[in-house]
């Protein structure tokens, strides 16, 4: 199964999130916990957290996503009914690719089941296994990044932070329709 690469959410955010009033958005999200997943057939919005930075070569340290995490949550929510899963985090696979594999695996499945990814931490390489995860979809994608550049680089560079768009225009299936760059 797709999601057996998601480690649960971390007994830290748990405890923060039960600190919380009954208000604040954590209150409103399920978790995934190391006894319980939540039902995805029941959400509408699924986090899920990357611990991957190695296309990112500038890029020394990990990122803190239960700090991200405890700011989000501490957030109130708005007048919308939609559901929220926090699905856990994806571990660094051995290599770049595998990491690449399983959140492919985890989106394209999330959006079978018309459920909305919301993807945090891991560098902007990241992007381009987001796109593949179309490929089975059949259908066209619209892509925005925002950054100061185009990450475009050589055909046969490896994939990285600064050089993954070359690869989404280039290779096969093109499910590209529209990309704008903020």
């Amino acid at each position: 199964m797709e999601f057996d690469f998601l480690e649960p959410v971390s007994q830290e955010i748990l405890d923060y999130v039960s600190e919380l009033s009954s208000q604040h958005l954590g209150n409103k999200v399920v978790f995934h916990t190391e006894h319980d997943f939540p039902d995805i057939s029941k959400i509408k919005i699924a986090i899920v957290g990357v611990f991957e930075n190695r296309g990112n070569t500038s890029l020394s340290e990990e990122v803190d996503l239960d700090c991200i995490r405890k700011e989000l949550y501490a957030l109130f929510p708005g007048n919308w009914e939609s559901s929220i899963a926090d699905l856990g985090d994806i571990l660094p696979g051995n290599s770049l690719d595998d990491t690449f594999f399983a959140l492919q695996s985890i989106v394209s499945s999330l959006i079978k089941k018309k459920v909305i990814p919301i993807i945090i931490g891991g560098s902007q390489d990241l992007t381009y296994a987001l796109y593949r995860a179309y490929d089975n979809l059949e259908q066209m994608v619209n892509l925005v990044a925002i950054d100061s550049k185009f990450d475009i680089g050589k055909q046969e560079q490896s994939i990285q932070s600064n050089s993954y768009l070359s690869k989404i225009i280039v290779e096969e299936p093109n499910n590209l329709f529209n990309y704008s760059n903020v």
